[in-house]
């Protein structure tokens, strides 16, 4: 199971639905547990999303037999029934873990240049959770990238999404989408926040750099 400190439905499955389902059911069942803020967890957890073919998940995640299950309400809905598919074949192997190289702290080379990129979030946003993590990890993968992130809650942070949307050329009914990402001369949003989109922003831009995409909007008010 992958999991997030900061994760309240994390914490309620853990600490009852997994000692229920452990009571229930005996020592057949075995856990494993990865918290996400670890960068080499959540490239684990992106390496198994890609080998199931189910991508971009919802933080907790449960891979169990053939089957993954995105999101706290998937994990309460259907993982008894699944324990009990498991156990009535005679249980099932642990999901294979991708082996690859240590994940260190990179950047483009002694060339590169800071990566500024703006990130909108609100409060409820499922693909917000996601992309926070996401981000999160890749501030610590690459030196070079500098991250603000903006809560859409706020009204100035509304007043600034907007600007940036309409200096983006970003068509009016997709303005204040969430999650959304503004770096250099791109912008991503809703699912197309995605690790592979970001990624290829990073290397687009990681030789050159890029400026804060606030101050461009801040500039022009000025």
């Amino acid at each position: 199971m992958f999991y997030a400190e900061d994760c309240q439905h994390c914490h309620s499955i853990i600490n009852e639905l997994l000692p229920e389902l452990k009571e229930k059911y005996g020592p057949i069942i075995e856990t494993r547990l990865f918290e996400i803020n670890e960068l080499e967890n959540y490239d684990l957890l992106v390496k198994l999303e890609k080998e199931y073919g189910d991508t971009d998940n919802e933080i907790p995640t449960i891979f169990i037999d053939n089957y993954v299950l995105g999101s706290w309400q998937e994990i309460e809905e259907n993982l008894e029934d699944i324990v009990i598919q498991s156990i009535s074949k005679g249980g099932c192997n642990w999901p294979s873990l991708p082996e690859g190289a240590p994940i260190n702290v990179e950047d483009f080379g002694p060339a590169s240049k800071t990566i500024y990129l703006a990130y909108f979030s609100q409060p409820g946003c499922k693909e917000c959770e996601r992309a926070h993590y996401l981000i999160k990890n890749l501030e610590r993968k690459y030196s070079n990238l500098k991250v603000k992130e903006y809560d859409l809650s706020l009204p100035e942070n509304k007043e600034l999404e907007v600007a940036l949307c309409i200096k983006y050329g970003v068509p009016k009914r997709r303005w204040l989408v969430s999650p959304a990402v503004f770096v250099g001369e791109d912008y991503l949003l809703d699912k197309k926040v995605s690790g592979a989109n970001l990624e290829n922003i990073l290397l687009k831009y990681g030789a050159i750099g890029s400026s804060p995409p606030w101050e461009r909007v801040e500039a022009e008010r000025s």
